[in-house]
């Protein structure tokens, strides 16, 4: 996992100069399979599309989302490292190996085979050249097949990106079960305020009422 700090000052992997920018505005995590999450910690905020982020809640981002800081500047991604891209040029590279290797052995033999079919035998007797389709490659079966790497890597991007997304609806469902909880604490501790204020207020009323009461009594006396 890698942490990208983003920022106003120097140390920040990302530095951006703009006095709207927090000192650590926001925190970038990248994951080795190229998943990425972002956490605000600024004062002016942080926004992915245009939709506000609640500070120090992660969430999730791609690199097709338009990130931006404090409304004043916008994240490049091409400062962003892909973990993706070493996959991917080793894939190619396999690829273009694969195809050269069988360019370098198969046309050889295609050809030598083709020269064989046009020599006549001892009798006079042209020998029938076969088909190109029926030659065979040296290591291959005479199953046409894709010479590409049976290494199916979108599917496994996208199984990954399943996964990830299931992960990221799970963190947002504690997200909310825990706001609901805050809120119902809050709600439950308002109550108990009014009632205690409400508690005070009627003892108060009585105490007062008490008082009045004997000093009526005390003036009734003074008279008598």
């Amino acid at each position: 996992m890698k942490v990208l700090t983003i920022g106003r000052t120097e140390n920040c992997h990302i530095q951006i100069d703009n006095p709207l920018i927090s000192r650590q505005h926001a925190i970038l995590k990248v994951s080795p399979f190229g998943r990425m999450t972002l956490t605000d910690r600024s004062t002016n905020g942080t926004f992915i599309n245009g939709n506000p982020l609640k500070t120090g809640m992660e969430y999730r981002v791609s690199r097709r989302d338009v990130v931006t800081f404090a409304k004043v500047a916008q994240l490049d991604w091409k400062v962003v490292p892909n973990p993706l891209k070493k996959y991917i040029i080793g894939f190619v590279v396999v690829l273009v190996l694969a195809l050269a290797a069988i360019l370098l052995w198969g046309i050889p033999q295609i050809i030598d085979n083709g020269d064989e079919g046009e020599k006549k035998d001892t009798t006079g007797v042209k020998t029938v050249q076969p088909p190109i389709e029926n030659l065979q490659i040296p290591g291959t079966s005479l199953e046409t097949k894709d010479p590409s790497p049976e290494i199916d890597v979108n599917k496994g991007i996208d199984e990954m990106k399943h996964k990830e997304e299931i992960r990221a609806r799970e963190q947002a469902e504690r997200a909310r079960i825990q706001e609901e909880k805050r809120r119902s604490e809050l709600k439950k501790q308002r109550e108990a305020e009014e009632a205690a204020k409400k508690e005070a207020e009627e003892k108060a009323k009585k105490e007062q009422e008490k008082q009045e009461k004997e000093s009526k009594k005390d003036s009734l006396n003074l008279f008598n």
